[in-house]
């Protein structure tokens, strides 16, 4: 799954999820969350330093939900990768993310292929 780099760190999975969340529900596929299965020790955090991060989530995410309900998706295992490309095209064209995160996508989906066509 790929990872948005162009927005806070506290938002990058959770927006990441609200994209492939989309692809699967047009597929007719669903996502499981289970509660943990391991203890994890947390480090030390600057609460208000997350919450700044985070702001951007407080202030987007019904807006990012509701432009990717609307983004005409096609069905399938082989459009998954057109598919992650048209949802985040859509989420640049609302300013969501900057255009540069569209780079990053294609080469990352470019790795991917390359990967899936060498074994």
């Amino acid at each position: 799954m790929y990872l948005p780099a162009y927005c806070s760190f506290r938002m990058t999975d959770i927006w990441r999820i609200f994209i492939a969340q989309r692809i699967c529900w047009e597929n007719g596929w669903r996502i499981l969350f289970h509660s943990p299965t391991v203890y994890q020790e947390r480090n030390i955090h600057n609460l208000m330093q997350d919450f700044e991060q985070e702001i951007p989530g407080y202030l987007n995410n019904e807006k990012i939900a509701k432009l990717l309900s609307e983004v005409k998706l096609k069905t399938g295992k082989n459009a998954i990768s057109d598919n992650l490309r048209k949802c985040y095209e859509t989420l640049i064209k609302s300013d969501i993310f900057p255009p540069q995160e569209i780079d990053l996508v294609e080469a990352w989906l470019k790795d991917i292929d390359t990967v899936l066509t060498s074994s």
